[in-house]
């Protein structure tokens, strides 16, 4: 028999015992960064991330590495206010998305250098969600005050420069994803390609503004063209050109305006 965190016992087979381990007391609590575990291994690992999952700690480290875990509700941690805590670099602060964009945005003012923020996850895990946070970041930093901790609005005011970086970089979002999303069976609008954006600054008085942006598309699905596994489809401009096309092309291209019919 073996003895759960729960209390419970359960039977395990003679031959399993040898992949049972006793659960360091370090694992009862969680940490925040897993480096510091006494037994770091894959149990351990998932262990102390669903446990804080559990009392809605979305984010833990690896070191520099942050591992979030998509709640699908709002915790509050995206808030100004949230904004304004990761600014000031408090170091008693919590794993944030935050904390890694303040980190690569300060890392680069201090080096000079540019600095790359790599987001990686399974389909529906949040990665764009995820992106739009360290862009609004980055947005709202850019134009932050040093002294006040004002807006990147207020900021920006009388110079003629928007720093919405976040909003400007959303609004192209529906283009892209209508060509390079899809529906899959784990997720109705699945990035079907990769993203990297390339954020500019330059040094504007005691700030350093946001000055423009690019994005390039990669590594985009071609064969869901012409092939999808059951119960997904096509990128979503297939059925959106549909929707719009006039009943002889429909009926020339012997397609159906139904998306359930494209499968």
């Amino acid at each position: 028999q073996a003895k759960l965190e729960s209390g419970a016992l359960v039977q395990v087979a003679a031959k399993r015992m040898a992949e049972c381990f006793p659960m360091d007391d370090q694992s009862r609590t969680g940490v925040e960064d897993m480096v510091l575990l006494n037994e770091l291994n894959e149990a351990s690992l998932l262990h102390n991330v669903r446990k804080r999952f559990l009392e809605d700690q979305i984010y833990t480290r690896v070191g520099d590495i942050l591992v979030a875990v998509n709640p699908f509700t709002d915790l509050g941690l995206y808030t100004p206010e949230q904004l304004r805590k990761y600014f000031n670099g408090e170091p008693s602060l919590p794993p944030h998305v935050f904390k890694v964009a303040h980190s690569a945005f300060t890392t680069m003012m201090r080096s000079g250098g540019a600095q790359s923020v790599l987001i990686s996850g399974e389909s529906g895990a949040g990665k764009t969600e995820t992106t739009k946070l360290c862009l609004r970041y980055l947005s709202w930093r850019s134009g932050a005050d040093e002294a006040s901790g004002a807006t990147a609005q207020a900021a920006a005011a009388g110079s003629g420069t928007t720093l919405v970086l976040e909003e400007a970089l959303m609004k192209s979002n529906p283009l892209l994803e209508g060509l390079g999303n899809a529906k899959t069976t784990r997720n109705h609008n699945s990035s079907r390609f990769g993203k990297y954006i390339q954020v500019f600054v330059t040094p504007n008085n005691e700030n350093t503004i946001i000055i423009g942006a690019r994005i390039t598309s990669f590594l985009l699905e071609k064969v869901r063209v012409v092939e999808q596994l059951p119960n997904e489809r096509n990128y979503h401009i297939f059925y959106q050109l549909t929707t719009g096309a006039e009943p002889d092309d429909i009926a020339k291209l012997k397609i159906s305006k139904d998306p359930k019919q494209h499968q």
